[in-house]
C-alpha cells in the first residue's frame, strides 16, 4: 500500500542519513559533472551560453533507488550546476511508458544543446536499453555524456543480453565522458568489460 510504500522510504532516507554522508555518496557525481564543464568551457564562452545537465531519467516520483538519486542530485547540486530533468519514464502499463520515453526523445531533439551536460543515469535491463539509444543520441550531437550505472543486477543482466547488444552498449560506454559507478567492486567489473578507468 501506500503507507506501507512511504514509511519504507522514510526507513531507508534514515538508514541513509546515518550511516553514510551524503557528500561524499554523491562527490562522484559532482566530480565527473564539473570535470565535463571545464570540457565545455572553451565552447560555452565561443557561443556565450551556459551549459546545465541534462538529467534524463525516470520521473522523480518513480519509486526506485534511480529516482532516489535523481532527487538527491537536484536537491545538493550547487548554483553552478544548473540542473534540468527530462523523465524517460513514469510508473503505469508498459504502453505508458513507451508514450513516456518517445515524448522524452522528441523532449531531447528540441530543447539538448551541444553545451549541455546529458546525464542519463540506468539500472538494467530496460533501463539500459533506453539510456543506451538517449547516450547515442547525444553523443551523435557533440555532446559530453556522464553515464551512470546503477543496477545491482547488472552481471546477471550483462550475461543474458546478445553479443549485439553487449557491442552496442560497450561501444556506448567507451565513448562517455564519465561512466559513474557504485563502488569499487563495480569499476572492476566495468574495467573488466573494456571500459576506460
Amino acid at each position: 500500500s501506500e503507507g506501507e510504500w512511504n514509511a519504507a522510504s522514510a526507513r531507508c532516507r534514515a538508514f541513509f542519513e546515518r550511516e553514510y554522508a551524503e557528500d561524499l555518496v554523491l562527490k562522484p557525481y559532482m566530480s565527473a559533472i564539473q570535470d565535463a564543464q571545464l570540457a565545455k568551457a572553451t565552447r560555452a564562452r565561443r557561443t556565450g551560453h551556459r551549459g546545465s545537465v541534462v538529467m534524463v531519467g525516470p520521473a522523480l516520483g518513480v519509486r526506485g533507488g534511480v529516482s532516489a538519486v535523481e532527487r538527491a542530485l537536484i536537491e545538493s547540486a550547487p548554483e553552478s550546476v544548473p540542473i534540468r530533468h527530462i523523465a524517460t519514464m513514469v510508473e503505469g502499463p508498459k504502453w505508458l511508458k513507451l508514450v513516456q520515453f518517445v515524448r522524452a526523445l522528441f523532449s531531447i531533439a528540441l530543447r539538448l544543446r551541444r553545451h549541455d551536460l546529458p546525464h542519463p543515469p540506468s539500472a538494467s535491463r530496460a533501463s539500459t536499453r533506453r539510456k543506451m539509444l538517449i547516450a547515442r543520441f547525444a553523443l551523435a550531437r557533440g555532446a559530453c555524456v556522464i553515464l551512470h550505472a546503477h543496477g545491482g543486477a547488472y552481471q546477471q543482466f550483462w550475461a543474458s543480453i546478445s553479443q549485439f547488444e553487449r557491442v552496442f552498449t560497450l561501444k556506448t560506454l567507451r565513448r562517455a565522458h564519465r561512466l559513474v559507478v557504485l563502488g569499487e567492486r563495480w569499476r572492476e567489473f566495468f574495467a573488466s568489460l573494456g571500459v576506460p578507468q
